[in-house]
């Protein structure tokens, strides 16, 4: 049998003698409720706006991300499609054939 836990003390009426004042949670300050941190804030923010919405727009504009993904048409997708062959056959088996991948799919259907 295991050995039994020490119980906790009950908080009882004042008059009993063991009665224990809950402690006072402390006030938390948070930093951000300073007016002056808000306003320092609200200048960089306005600052820095134009120069963030510039850099998306430019990106959204060229239709392709830097990594090479999004919706850029066929040839980024053909370019994609390139890259990513190439791979597959540095690397096979990381890459699971069609053939495969078909016969999984089978399997899975039959009960």
């Amino acid at each position: 049998m295991a050995p039994k836990r020490p119980r906790r003390p009950i908080n009882r009426s004042p008059m009993s003698g063991s009665f224990k004042t809950p402690k006072k949670a402390k006030k938390l300050t948070i930093v951000g409720e300073s007016p002056v941190f808000q306003q320092i804030i609200n200048q960089q923010l306005e600052a820095l706006l134009p120069e963030i919405v510039n850099h998306v727009s430019t990106q959204m504009g060229n239709g392709a991300h830097r990594d090479g993904a999004g919706s850029g048409g066929s040839a980024n997708h053909a370019g994609y499609t390139k890259k990513f062959h190439e791979l597959a056959r540095m690397v096979p088996h990381l890459v699971t054939p069609e053939s495969k991948r078909i016969d999984r799919y089978i399997h899975e259907l039959v009960p």
